[in-house]
């Protein structure tokens, strides 16, 4: 058994808060007062990589600064602070990842207004990611000054803005950017370790989603977009959403904030909790455990999350692993199934059984009572018997398990099983495929 509470507070210091006093020692760059708030093109800057590669600051704000990394190769927006903790809340290409094997990385802002970033390895330069605006008039990136935002624009000669951080939605959003319907927050791929330098990129597992003014919560681990959280079937019950047009961090008071077009207020998770903290100093995120957070600097000094959207982690689709179990905040396995870990009960379990070959008609299904499944909630059950139920699995090849509920007689399929919640309601029960 493993004690999963302590998971919740892994995520603290998610955004990969690097300690940037490290960073003088190591690789000599810390906040550079050199760095100005924009850079005209063409620019251009190249590092070495690897553990102790040393990051440029390419532009820099009070709170922002835009670096060029080599461990391994990314443009980067980290939040600066009074304890020199630069805190990572932007990839230019998280998305596409990196070159892990390279030994250069270039940082090019061309005549033509594109902003790329190379990786050369064995000779070759190959371009990892560019922003896609050459020709567009672009003379200039830079910060957004005004607000201290962490927005990095590309500029034409009249400042309008071609180009914007804002506009790519990655795992958070900062105050003053918006997150709007049709957009998806995606979970970076681990929590890095906090001491030193390190970049996210996205899992591609966990989504959060605007949509018809809820926000919502998806997985998807190869089996198909799966919803296991909604904001309104869950803390805005009684809250009408038919009006939201996008969700940000409310100003002033920090915490996510659902808003009309006209700026109103529709629902807020409230005030962040601590006094020591500045509104200004916060965001919100979806996270490497699936899970909603804001997060705010507390005393100029470390990160902390305040609101946590599934507070119970058992109810979170993949807290155990697959084939696990959670219960009461705890790890386990199956009766007659083994961990895959046994020094790690969140890596899921294995049956001892041999699984048989579907369509052998040898399948069978091993039935467990007290049992739920947190994607049941969003998902549409069909009101058969629990015969019909097992009938409707064992013809599907792409069924893997079904569950129960006697009570109003629902059933439910799936072609995949993530973490089991273990419960007193014996109505539920689960039964797996083997």
């Amino acid at each position: 058994m493993m004690v999963m509470v302590m998971m919740g507070r892994m995520w603290k210091l998610l955004a990969v808060t690097v300690m940037v006093v490290a960073l003088v020692a190591q690789c000599g760059v810390a906040q550079n007062s050199n760095a100005p708030v924009s850079r005209t093109a063409p620019y251009s800057v190249t590092i070495n990589t690897g553990k102790n590669a040393v990051p440029v600051v390419v532009i820099q704000t009070g709170n922002y600064i835009v670096s060029l990394e080599g461990n391994p190769c990314a443009i980067t927006i980290r939040h600066l602070f009074s304890s020199q903790i630069a805190h990572l809340v932007w990839t230019a290409n998280y998305y596409v990842g990196s070159l892990v094997t390279a030994t250069k990385c270039t940082l090019e802002f061309t005549t033509a207004g594109d902003l790329q970033l190379f990786a050369l390895f064995k000779g070759t330069n190959t371009m990892i990611w560019h922003s896609n605006t050459a020709g567009k008039g672009i003379v200039k990136m830079a910060l957004e000054n005004k607000f201290d935002s962490g927005d990095l624009q590309l500029l034409t000669k009249t400042n309008a803005i071609v180009y914007h951080s804002f506009g790519v939605k990655e795992f958070a959003i900062l105050p003053t950017q918006k997150f709007m319907p049709g957009e998806t927050l995606v979970a970076p791929d681990a929590a890095f370790n906090d001491n030193i330098l390190q970049v996210l990129f996205s899992g591609d597992r966990y989504f959060l989603k605007l949509q018809s003014g809820d926000l919502r919560l998806y997985s998807n681990f190869g089996k198909g977009l799966k919803q296991y959280w909604s904001l309104k079937n869950t803390l805005a019950k009684n809250v009408d959403l038919s009006q939201v047009a996008y969700a940000s961090i409310v100003t002033d008071k920090g915490g996510i904030g659902l808003f009309k077009s006209n700026g109103a207020v529709v629902w807020t998770s409230g005030p962040i909790n601590s006094v020591e903290s500045n509104a200004h100093d916060t965001y919100f995120s979806v996270d490497p455990d699936g899970n909603l957070r804001t997060y705010f600097l507390v005393k100029g000094q470390f990160w902390d999350f305040d609101f946590v959207a599934i507070p119970n982690l058992c109810d979170l689709p993949n807290s155990c692993g697959e084939y696990g179990v959670c219960s009461n905040g705890k790890c386990s396995c199956l009766p007659q199934w083994v961990p895959n870990k046994p020094k790690d009960l969140t890596q899921g379990c294995k049956t001892l059984a041999p699984f048989t070959k579907c369509g052998s008609g040898k399948q069978q299904f091993l039935s467990f009572t007290g049992y739920d499944y947190v994607y049941n909630q969003y998902a549409t059950g069909l009101k058969i018997t629990k015969a019909a139920c097992e009938s409707k699995c064992f013809a599907d090849c792409n069924c893997v398990a079904y569950f129960y509920n006697t009570s109003p007689g629902l059933c439910y399929l799936t072609n995949e099983v993530r973490t089991l919640k273990k419960v007193s309601n014996n109505n539920l029960s689960a039964h797996i495929k083997i």
